[in-house]
């Protein structure tokens, strides 16, 4: 066998191959893993932008950008790695001799150097990547392999979170489950769904309350050993520190420094996320505070939104849009999250900052400046203060409007001081643009705000908040609104928690105090609301067990009970000494909130909390729209917004075509904004500005050339071709043309120029021939000349010389040294030319 191996040297292909040495490299891969040999991953990556790229500024601009990501591919991934890079950018990646894990980790650094970096040169642009990987055990052949890692990639660049995506049942057709049938209106289901808050409200309680008396009885009775003592003390110290920090934080909150001024504003961009069925009756009223700003610098405002049907207000917002040059209108179809909106733009921003809201805010006037004059002097992102606008509708509008009051004018900015960092809270946040494009929000949280933050305070980065940075946001009214809002609230800092409390530790860019602080914010507010109760049950022991009440601890249960009912009122009286002077004005609702928030509310925001956990065990993890309206919301069924039939015939529509993204989520792949009209009249595109033009434009797909790889891996169970019975390798093929119809240049097969009416000859895998063909349009090719065949390395098994200086798009060879230069860069690995024969 090893006599075998060393004569099979030559044939082992690694680094930039074709789809073939592909297909086949990954067929060996799979029969040993089908005799028993290790696991490896097949990683699927593609850039979101290349295609409109491509529709603006031609092939051989596309053609120069994928020649910088073979730089980055050579250097991220591991020298047995084999890879193939199709002309569009896609990326199909064998991890040979790895683990899946450690394949995982190689390609999510190759996410976030593609996306943290500028491309194009003089262009300066930003890319964004998307990642999916599926191991040899995700399918019964080679084929259902690359297909499941496309599903997979095809998943994340529906969210464009520049998350390695792995393949999961759900994300291919042929293993999705099926989906559930809508239960009946009065059927067992709807029963069962009005049952399931009330009968995990009770499971708190049974947890929280009975679990914790039997094992004060279960140790005192069976173990012999009295713990509630123990328990007592440790649960009244935590109540008095917890109301300690509280005072603390509040404390810190009353000085507020001034930003520094600065000499000029830079242009700046704002991204609104919205969900238009829920937004339709105030998203015209907050693009018109947008535009209203004043801005010195200059504001892009986009506005990100979704709907699963036609409104009629998205005529007026393309009609707002056709009136002002600096408002795009981008609708996100397949998207389902606010995360998915957000990522879906961010190629698009063009200002120095970003700021990120929710389509019911209305950033007061001097906010961006206020936040720029915070970024220009060493911070990363800079939170402002969410105040509400509609406190007059309800009571318990009121009640919200002074707790947000205590959030974002006291709580955020006192702990942030405390322990130096602070928190973006999802909206009215400032990003430097090239930071949020590395970052990005992930759908795949509940909180996505939160992980984007602790991602960032890990990195060593810094978070201000500044409670003099305020937007006007509608409150919820009513209280099922409010328990399915911070339901999710709850739930998406527990995912952080368990997410990323380790991970703080073990950051080098925090120092001690950043990683107690943090602890204390993840970790603290999980505990609470369970130790809170504990009290009680140790009460209740005592007197079954004993026949009497606390003795001893009574003075020790007084003065915490008398200290903890004193931190709320203070608390209140530092929100209304901080609050803004719009909310300021209305005293009553500040003593109204005293009372509410010590009888009812805090309890009930604890019992949300451990709600929250039992969903997040159970894996409940829907996400519940918070209503802006009680306004019916009105779909137009006979809105013609774009149809894409008018797209492939080339036609127009009459009316207002909005400008779309699409992800792999739609049904038809992925699709771009189309060239404007100045480009089609012959305009230059570096001259062309974006404006009406861009935003009639509709979306134009493009098929992934991945689909066409899946021909080539088929072809590895062809009876025509002949592969050596031990190894499994292919060494003589009868198609003279590779996966995507092109002549094999690069294995140097004589191409069949009758496309299939007379097979080409049988050709050894190494024969060369001496003709040289270049495309002739579609997919005829036609032969050029008799040439001599030129020289091959016996290892790279590439030409040394080519006379040929086109290949056969009829664009520069670019590629015709990149594995040679492959091979010259072994010295960095360490390794050398018989390494890899051992390999």
């Amino acid at each position: 066998m090893q006599r075998r191996l060393e004569s099979d040297r030559r044939r082992y292909s690694v680094g930039i191959v074709d789809p073939d040495q592909f297909a086949s490299e990954l067929a060996v891969e799979f029969a040993r893993r089908e005799r028993g040999g290790r696991n490896c991953g097949v990683a699927s990556v593609s850039v979101f932008e290349i295609a409109g790229l491509q529709h603006r500024h031609g092939a051989l601009f596309v053609f120069d950008l994928v020649s910088e990501l073979v730089d980055v591919l050579r250097y991220h991934l591991a020298p047995t790695d084999v890879y193939h890079v199709a002309e569009s950018g896609e990326v199909l990646v064998l991890g040979r001799d790895s683990t899946v894990s450690s394949t995982v980790e190689r390609v999510q650094q190759l996410c976030l150097e593609i996306a943290g970096r500028r491309w194009g040169g003089s262009a300066d642009l930003l890319l964004t990547p998307s990642a999916g990987i599926a191991t040899l055990d995700d399918g019964p052949d080679a084929a259902t392999i690359v297909r499941r890692a496309v599903d997979a990639r095809e998943v994340a660049s529906g969210h464009l979170d520049l998350r390695v995506h792995r393949w999961e049942p759900a994300m291919s057709v042929d293993t999705a489950p099926p989906e559930r049938r809508p239960f009946e209106r009065f059927g067992w289901q709807t029963v069962k769904e009005r049952l399931r808050a009330p009968s995990q409200i009770l499971a708190t309680y049974v947890l929280g309350l009975f679990v914790p008396f039997c094992l004060y009885w279960f140790f005192d009775r069976v173990v012999g050993f009295d713990i509630t003592w123990a328990v007592y003390l440790f649960c009244v110290l935590t109540l008095v520190s917890t109301g300690v920090m509280i005072l603390v934080e509040a404390r810190l909150a009353i000085r507020q420094k001034e930003p520094p001024e600065v000499e000029s504003y830079p242009p700046a961009s704002a991204i609104i996320c919205a969900y238009l069925p829920n937004e339709a009756a105030t998203i015209m009223d907050t693009l018109d505070a947008f535009l209203n700003q004043g801005y010195p610098g200059g504001l892009q405002v986009i506005l990100a939104y979704n709907t699963p049907n036609p409104m009629a207000v998205e005529r007026e917002l393309h009609a707002l849009a056709d009136r002002h040059d600096d408002l795009e209108v981008v609708k996100i179809e397949g998207s389902t999250s606010k995360a998915q909106n957000v990522n879906a733009v961010l190629h698009m921003a063009t200002g120095e900052f970003t700021g990120m809201f929710d389509a019911d805010h209305m950033p007061r006037p001097g906010s961006f400046e206020r936040s720029w004059r915070w970024l220009a002097n060493g911070y990363d992102v800079v939170q402002g203060h969410c105040m509400t606008r509609n406190g007059d509708e309800t009571w318990l509008a009121k009640m919200i409007a002074v707790e947000f009051e205590s959030i974002y004018a006291v709580a955020h900015p006192g702990r942030a001081k405390l322990h130096r960092f602070g928190v973006f809270g999802g909206s009215n946040g400032y990003w430097r643009t090239d930071l949020l494009h590395e970052t990005r929000m992930r759908g795949s949280m509940l909180t996505e705000d939160i992980d984007s933050s602790m991602r960032t305070v890990e990195r060593g980065l810094k978070i201000r908040s500044d409670r003099d940075v305020v937007s006007r946001e509608l409150a919820t009214t009513t209280m099922k609104q409010v328990w399915n809002q911070r339901l999710r609230w709850a739930q998406g800092w527990f995912q952080v928690t368990m997410m990323h409390t380790a991970r703080v530790w073990r950051s080098a860019g925090l120092n001690v105090r950043q990683k107690v602080g943090a602890t204390y914010l993840l970790g603290w507010r999980e505990v609470y609301p369970w130790l809170s109760l504990q009290v009680f049950p140790l009460v209740a022991y005592w007197y079954m067990s004993r026949g009497q009440m606390i003795s001893a601890g009574w003075p020790i249960l007084f003065f915490t009970t008398v200290f903890v009912l004193h931190v709320g009122p203070h608390q209140t009286w530092y929100a209304y000494k901080l609050a803004d002077p719009e909310i300021k004005q209305h005293k009553s609702w500040f003593w109204g909130y005293l009372l509410f928030s010590t009888f009812f509310y805090t309890e009930y925001k604890n019992v949300i909390a451990r709600v929250a956990h039992i969903k997040e065990f159970v894996g409940e993890r829907a996400w519940k729209v918070t209503p802006r309206s009680d306004d019916p919301v009105e779909f137009d069924d006979d809105i013609d917004l774009g149809d894409d039939s008018d797209d492939e015939a080339g036609g127009s529509d009459d009316e207002v075509s909005p400008r779309r993204v699409r992800g792999p989520l739609a049904a038809a792949g992925i699709a771009v904004a189309a060239l404007d009209e100045s480009q089609e009249m012959g305009e230059p595109a570096e001259t062309a500005r974006p404006g009406i033009a861009a935003r009639r434009a509709t979306a134009t797909v493009i098929r992934s050339e991945s689909d066409d790889l899946d021909g080539s891996i088929a072809g590895l169970r062809d009876p025509h071709v002949h592969g050596d019975p031990l190894l499994g390798r292919i060494d003589y093929v009868v198609d003279a043309t590779d996966a995507f119809g092109l002549p094999r240049r690069s294995r140097g097969v004589q191409p069949d120029t009758t496309r299939g009416d007379d097979p080409a000859p049988l050709l050894p895998r190494r024969a060369r021939t001496g003709q040289s063909v270049i495309a002739d349009g579609g997919n005829d090719c036609r032969v050029v000349a008799d040439e001599p065949a030129p020289t091959f390395d016996p290892l790279l098994d590439d030409p040394v010389t080519d006379p040929d200086p086109t290949d056969a798009f009829g664009l520069p060879r670019r590629f015709a040294d990149l594995r040679a230069a492959w091979n010259n860069d072994l010295d960095r690995h360490d390794l050398d030319r018989h390494d890899l024969d051992g390999i």
